[in-house]
């Protein structure tokens, strides 16, 4: 890259989320690579990119060499988390409070509402995919869809480099470990016949249990989240990135596949303190998960 420069030859690595949405209503850009490079482009990026509400374009100088397509990875990784939590909450919903698919659907487009901690682009297509049914029946989509998830392998990367930076993302991990055990298909179907697992059913107040479950998913959120930053911030130093955590977060409020309103929070917090050690660290994560831990039991 060196000789290439000195040649006016630059270079410039960027993670892009959004998906077919994105390319149509403007992605977030994780650019990485020759500072240089970025300059001559960045003007063309925000062009390019998704705005926040505040109109701030999602895109920012992430750092150099690979920093864009490793913070790009841990996106994806944060993604498997916050996927694997909402999963996990709708199926409470449905197998413990006895909920049908409609019913549930209400509750997430409920906790998609303006000013909720959880209002997210997950939630939001949470709701509406439960809400699908098959044209000219009243049979939910969801009800009868495969139990099988696919991966491209970047939540895979994401963990093994956890490993090797010594970050524990266990969250993250148990996303992708479930993930992967979801595609042995045949051999879950084989031991269920050996192993059974008496369930139960909630007979309580439902909707004290509903907001019990809203406060556990926003602590496991906040957790999942922060070790994702986390493992940011150990390659910013192992690699010299030289990360700014808060431009990050800013960046992923708009356009990416884990928008959500809570980011505004996390952006805030490394504005206040880009030194903290942890992001549970800030006051008002801390709070919240000193008041809400009890509820993920």
């Amino acid at each position: 890259n060196v000789d290439l420069a000195e040649k006016g030859i630059l270079y410039i690595g960027t993670g892009v989320s959004g998906g077919e949405e994105g390319a149509l209503k403007g992605p977030a850009l994780m650019p990485g690579g020759q500072w240089e490079a970025y300059a001559l482009i960045e003007e063309l990026f925000e062009d390019i990119a998704a705005k926040a509400a505040d109109d701030v374009p999602c895109v920012s100088y992430i750092g150099p060499h690979g920093a864009g397509h490793f913070v790009k990875m841990v996106h994806n990784g944060i993604e498997y988390g916050d996927m694997q939590l909402i999963g996990e909450c709708v199926w409470v919903l449905k197998n413990a409070f006895n909920m049908n698919s409609k019913e549930i659907a209400d509750i997430m487009l409920e906790w998609n509402g303006d000013g909720d901690v959880l209002r997210s682009y997950l939630v939001e297509i949470t709701a509406d995919g439960m809400r699908e049914k098959y044209a000219g029946t009243d049979e939910y989509r969801v009800d009868s869809t495969a139990d099988i998830t696919r991966m491209k392998g970047t939540g895979t990367w994401t963990v093994q480099s956890a490993l090797e930076l010594l970050v524990p993302i266990p969250t993250i991990a148990a996303a992708v470990f479930s993930r992967e055990m979801s595609q042995d298909k045949d051999l879950r179907l084989k031991m269920s016949e050996k192993l059974t697992v008496e369930k139960g059913r909630y007979e309580g107040k439902r909707n004290a249990l509903i907001d019990v479950a809203h406060d556990a998913l926003y602590v496991a959120k906040i957790s999942s989240y922060a070790q994702g930053m986390a493992l940011l911030k150990a390659a910013s130093k192992e690699y010299a990135f030289d990360l700014n955590l808060g431009n990050i977060a800013g960046g992923w409020r708009g356009g990416c596949i884990i928008r959500a309103q809570f980011l505004d929070e996390i952006t805030r917090a490394y504005e206040e303190n880009p030194d903290m050690p942890n992001l549970l660290a800030a006051p008002r994560f801390a709070k919240v998960v000193n008041g809400g831990l009890g509820k993920l039991a």
